[in-house]
């Protein structure tokens, strides 16, 4: 019996280590329990979605798991939707309540509720352009979509949310509302003193926007609090 079974301290590491594990990078030259890791595990991923854990096993963060990048966009079009609903809703309510002629003050001359129909955008730019305006709402509809599936913060999915659910809004108004499908004109009823009349679409694209350039300013270098180091002099 003693003649066929061969001295375990004679049995190199080399045998035990399958020659796909050498090929692929795992090598036992210099380390045999703490073997090198393969060439795809050392890349440096996006937001440092790659880590490790026991083992030197690879594994995605939860922020890099397809699961957890499902999870924020579906924050992202909860907002999105919610929005978009409650600007329609809005809209409806306005043209069965409101009137185009007469004003309903809420904070005197400043704010009040006014039924008006806008074939432009802001401030009623481009009111002969309706179809471009169209287009452009579709184009940045698409890449709000694209912004959110891509994203990987929580913040962000929040701004594009509330951004798109105003495009969104808005859109659904040139594409179906009269006159015609793609030149619709957009209802609005809030009524900003003497300056311009909007509504919750155009409300949640400024909240939006203001979310998003406050986010770029905390995330900026310049923004962030210097250390000093501290001296032992007295």
């Amino acid at each position: 019996m003693t003649a066929v079974i061969p001295a375990i301290g004679k049995v190199s590491t080399r045998q035990v280590v399958p020659a796909a594990a050498r090929r692929v990078g795992w090598g036992t030259s210099s380390a045999d329990h703490f073997p090198s890791p393969p060439a795809f595990a050392r890349r440096n991923l996006d937001d440092r979605s790659l880590v490790f854990g026991a083992g030197s096993r690879p594994r995605l963060s939860p922020a890099a798991h397809p699961a957890g990048r499902g999870r924020i966009a579906a924050v992202a079009s909860a907002l999105a939707f919610s929005v978009a609903l409650i600007d329609q809703a809005t809209k409806r309510l306005a043209e069965s309540q409101l009137s185009q002629t007469e004003r309903v003050p809420l904070i005197g001359d400043l704010l009040g509720l006014q039924l008006a129909y806008n074939p432009g955008a802001v401030l009623s730019l481009g009111s002969e352009s309706t179809w471009a305006l169209t287009v452009l709402g579709l184009l940045a509809t698409v890449a709000l979509v694209v912004a959110a599936l891509r994203t990987r913060s929580l913040g962000w999915a929040t701004v594009i949310g509330i951004i798109g659910g105003g495009a969104v809004g808005n859109l659904l108004d040139r594409l179906f509302h009269a006159p015609a499908f793609g030149r619709g004109e957009v209802t609005d009823f809030i009524a900003y003193g003497s300056l311009f009349i909007g509504n919750i679409a155009d409300v949640a694209l400024a909240i939006g926007v203001g979310l998003g350039l406050l986010g770029l300013l905390r995330s900026s270098p310049n923004a962030r609090p210097h250390r000093t180091e501290k001296t032992g002099d007295t």
